[in-house]
């Protein structure tokens, strides 16, 4: 297994995450992540690993609001 330990920074509409791997993680040591409000209403989100020495590309994801939503329930 493994742990992780870090810091968030808040300035303005973003956040930046930094994290340091402890234990087994696949070669992972450290993560970075950002978050950012844009002034259209949405919100981006990515990532990058540090793997083996070198920075990686992780996920980048954009989220919007859907006001018309509803949950759908079983």
């Amino acid at each position: 297994g493994f742990q992780s330990k870090g810091t968030m920074k808040v300035n303005g509409k973003t956040v930046e995450c930094h994290e340091v791997i402890i234990g087994n993680a696949g070669g992972t040591t450290e993560v970075k992540g950002l978050f950012e409000l844009k002034d259209d209403g949405t919100m981006q989100s990515s990532s990058k690993y540090l793997r083996e020495g070198a920075w990686q590309d992780g996920h980048q994801v954009t989220y919007k609001r859907v006001t018309d939503a509803r949950p759908k329930f079983k």
